[in-house]
């Protein structure tokens, strides 16, 4: 099988166009989205569906709680650690929006 230099990773072209895919998953409209999710599963590739934001304010709530965050200086260490936790389930506008709200209201 053929590989492909992703960011200096070594990856199958199958590991490729399903980070692809997701990715892009969370950006397209909704029609688009299903097209590709479709795709994905008629391939073997899974592709997961995007987090609901009540979920996702319950994991940046968690993270904010067990780090410590207290300002929007540490609205990097939380946006870092969301995304590890969510991979491509959450969009990165949703984790930020998420995030300051929370990061404000903790001062």
């Amino acid at each position: 099988m053929r590989n492909i230099n992703y960011f200096d990773k070594e990856l199958s072209v199958e590991e490729y166009v399903k980070k692809e895919v997701c990715k892009n998953a969370g950006t397209q409209s909704v029609a688009f989205k299903e097209q590709l999710i479709s795709l994905c599963s008629s391939a073997g590739i899974e592709c997961n569906e995007k987090m609901k934001k009540e979920e996702l304010e319950k994991i940046i709530s968690q993270i904010i709680e067990e780090t410590g965050a207290s300002s929007m200086k540490d609205m990097g260490k939380v946006m870092k650690l969301a995304k590890e936790k969510c991979g491509v389930s959450a969009d990165g506008r949703d984790i930020n929006e998420i995030a300051k709200k929370y990061l404000t209201k903790v001062n």
